[in-house]
């Protein structure tokens, strides 16, 4: 007997069948692409080689393959913020030559973040960045400088330790929004959960999933729960492209205390990728 479901790769064996409950039973949804493989992703990486793959990610602050935690194969991504200010650490993709990545771009990856500091400050974990669209409206002033850049993130609140998502801007152009609307989810702690995200830069949207369900904190063109820095009328003005995709922990507070995540089977695509089915 052989199953095969909607957006998948080929047909569903027995096993796989056996696969797909237990997949469905944690959560997840019944996955798209399952592999890393030729036909999965325009980037894609298992992390189970000899060192991070350079030709793929650069490497910021404090970050390591380990074999402490893997949510398959044998290894991950370890990930460590120190806290007390701005600190950097992940990897980091440059998508100049990932065209079809830049303006509209799905992604995925497994996540576990350790119990360490539960309430320990915000910090960002996914973020697209890239120079923003000068298409403004003649009201709003002061125009920004030539190269601002703009980032779409995915973040942690870590006064209550919940997902939200933010837009933000830099070099004087002043718009940040962010979205805690909703019952945003807690973060799952010492267990691997699926994140998920899309970032459009034509329609200025930027959606997220956890564990295959959509999270509240999904926004579009400055409607998020708040907004500061009003100066340009909150506009968002998308990135004209993204130039770079940046996972781990991106800390930028004073009070922010020690956080360590792994990262593991990241796929970033142009449709909706799924979440990966049970090791």
């Amino acid at each position: 007997m052989s199953f095969r479901f909607e957006g998948s790769v080929g047909a569903c064996d027995a096993q796989c069948v056996l696969d797909v409950v237990a997949y469905i039973q944690a959560g997840f949804a019944v996955p798209i692409k399952q592999e890393c493989g030729t036909d999965t992703g325009v980037l894609c990486d298992g992390f189970e080689g000899a060192l991070i793959d350079s030709g793929k990610w650069s490497k910021l602050g404090a970050v390591s393959l380990s074999t402490e935690q893997k949510y398959s194969g044998s290894q991950s991504v370890k990930v460590v913020a120190k806290g007390g200010g701005y600190n950097a650490n992940g990897i980091r993709a440059a998508l100049g030559n990932m065209g079809s990545l830049r303006k509209n771009q799905y992604g995925r990856m497994m996540m576990l973040v350790t119990a360490e500091n539960p309430r320990g400050g915000d910090f960002t974990f996914v973020e697209a960045v890239g120079k923003a669209n000068y298409t403004i409206p003649a009201e709003v002033s002061p125009t920004p400088p030539l190269g601002v850049l703009v980032s779409y993130r995915a973040r942690v609140d870590g006064s209550v330790d919940k997902f939200a998502n933010n837009y933000d801007t830099n070099n004087n152009w002043k718009t940040d929004c962010w979205s805690h609307s909703g019952s945003p989810p807690a973060v799952p702690k010492d267990t691997w959960a699926c994140m998920e995200w899309n970032f459009n830069a034509t329609s200025n949207e930027l959606t997220y999933w956890l564990n295959g369900t959509k999270m509240s904190v999904s926004v579009k063109n400055k409607n998020g729960s708040n907004c500061v820095s009003h100066s340009q009328n909150d506009l968002w003005t998308g990135p004209a492209k993204f130039d770079s995709l940046q996972l781990g922990a991106n800390q930028y507070k004073a009070t922010d205390k020690p956080r360590t995540l792994y990262i593991d089977d990241v796929v970033v695509d142009t449709q909706r990728v799924g979440c990966p089915s049970a090791p």
